[in-house]
């Protein structure tokens, strides 16, 4: 989410709220140099124009940092082009509607969704677009790294051991914190819950019921936690507990000293599987795993060394741009 963090945030620009016509409002300042005296914001009696909101972008996110991005956007592109690599706008589509849906879920109606926007200056358009940027850069991320990585024999067997050559266990959590003198309520939401689900309420809708702050209860944390191993790196009575559980099955909630209360269920269990009868099936999972961030700056090295990045000229810290807060074009030193 950083890139639509920064994305939402230039759009922004540290504004306070606006008050905007119900028509959406394009504000375009992709070419401030084409027209930088053209007035986009008017704050009292001060007019801003493209060329000083782009000027303002700039200082805001420093143009080194701009720079940075650019060059890795363009490191990827051109290592996708040398690859025959292509992002479909299909993929892109559902990518940005994934996002934009989780987005949308975090707001309890459509107005409280508007007020938000209102006071960011935003629109629902704006958004999604910001989530469409975000989804194209890193579906081309995912698949530049996937494209580069080694799946040989090591890679496989060591992959093996830290998942098919143990018994495992998908596994479900909350958590309720709190301390010592809140136990017995916060024991009262936990055995809540194990209610809940031992009854056969689905676990996404009870997740999502306690994982929101109602009234003196605090939201409660967790999700899902994934596959773990019988040699994975937890407290052995935690262990016990898990692997104790079947499929489908909720443990009774774990009082944790300085914590609070946690509840583990356990979605599905898998016993452990001969090396040769799931070797393609781990060369698959290894090479649609996302991408790790060590694993993106090893390709962005290699990439680097193969498209050489060179600043050709840059202002110097604090100094404004020529020419209405567009950098003047420089050749090389």
């Amino acid at each position: 989410m950083r890139y639509l963090a920064i994305g939402v945030a230039v759009l922004a620009a540290g504004c306070v709220p606006l008050e905007r016509p119900r028509e959406t409002v394009r504000v375009d300042l992709r070419e401030p140099w084409l027209d930088p005296d053209a007035p986009v914001l008017r704050v009292g009696p001060r007019v801003i124009t493209r060329g000083e909101a782009y000027r303002r972008v700039v200082e805001r996110f420093g143009g080194g940092q701009i720079l940075s991005g650019i060059a890795r956007d363009e490191l990827l592109r051109m290592g996708a082009e040398s690859m025959g690599i292509a992002v479909r706008e299909e993929e892109v589509r559902r990518g940005a509607e994934e996002r934009f849906d989780a987005w949308c879920g975090e707001f309890a109606d459509a107005e409280s969704m508007r007020r938000h926007l209102a006071g960011e200056g935003l629109t629902r358009e704006e958004v999604r677009a910001a989530f469409e940027d975000e989804a194209r850069r890193e579906i081309l991320t995912a698949k530049v790294v996937s494209a580069s990585r080694v799946i040989d024999d090591k890679a496989l067997r060591d992959y093996y051991r830290e998942t098919y050559a143990q018994a495992r266990v998908y596994v479900r959590h909350l958590a309720f914190p709190g301390g010592a003198e809140e136990k017995d309520a916060l024991k009262r939401r936990a055995d809540g819950v194990v209610r809940r689900l031992r009854g056969g309420e689905a676990w996404d809708s009870v997740a999502r019921d306690v994982m929101e702050a109602a009234g003196d209860a605090p939201a409660a944390l967790g999700g899902d936690r994934g596959w773990i191993g019988e040699q994975a790196e937890l407290p052995e009575d935690l262990k016990s507990i898990l692997f104790a559980l079947g499929a489908g099955e909720t443990g009774e909630p774990v009082w944790e000293e300085g914590f609070g209360y946690h509840v583990f269920s356990v979605a599905e269990t898998a016993a452990s599987e001969p090396y040769a009868q799931c070797r393609e099936k781990m060369a698959g999972e290894l090479a649609g795993e996302p991408p790790r961030p060590g694993e993106i700056r090893d390709v962005l090295a290699k990439l680097g060394e193969k498209f050489p990045v060179e600043v050709i000229s840059a202002p110097p810290p604090g100094e404004a741009p020529a020419g209405a807060g567009v950098p003047e074009r420089s050749s090389a030193r």
